[in-house]
């Protein structure tokens, strides 16, 4: 994934400060390598329930040291509900049944996690997926 960083619009838009960061080279375009965990952490930003984004960074943050045993970490776009499918019985045992916060502390979010056998292809449709384990 490559993220276009950049400060482009019209010259005459700029502010005083923008136009001299630009002058000094800090506001050039450029493409970077995302590295995978910065691309969940883009996901989690970019997810439109924006009550879920600290929760869900604070979840991920328990998770990464097992996210090679993940399959996939997704959430239900209602944010009902947070998605992990793996084989790691460790994984389930660790997070299953586990409940975020949502920010405002009025509205939970349940972790369920399910084997690859479990899960359903049907489900796909009103999931919001932050990782996909790809073997390619």
């Amino acid at each position: 994934m490559f993220v276009k960083s950049s400060l482009c619009c019209r010259s005459e838009l700029l502010t005083p400060a923008v136009r001299q960061a630009k002058a000094l080279g800090f506001a050039d375009k450029k493409l970077m390598v995302v590295q995978p965990y910065k691309k969940i952490i883009l996901r989690i930003w970019l997810f439109d329930d924006y009550e879920a984004h600290k929760a869900l960074e604070e979840f991920y943050w328990k998770i990464e040291s097992h996210i090679s045993e993940i399959d996939s970490f997704s959430i239900r776009r209602d944010s009902s509900e947070v998605l992990l499918v793996s084989s790691s019985k460790d994984v389930k045992k660790r997070f299953n049944n586990h409940i975020l916060r949502a920010e405002g502390g009025k509205r939970f979010i349940k972790v369920r996690v399910k084997t690859p056998e479990d899960y359903s292809v049907k489900e796909e449709e009103n999931l919001y997926f932050l990782h996909l384990y790809t073997t390619a």
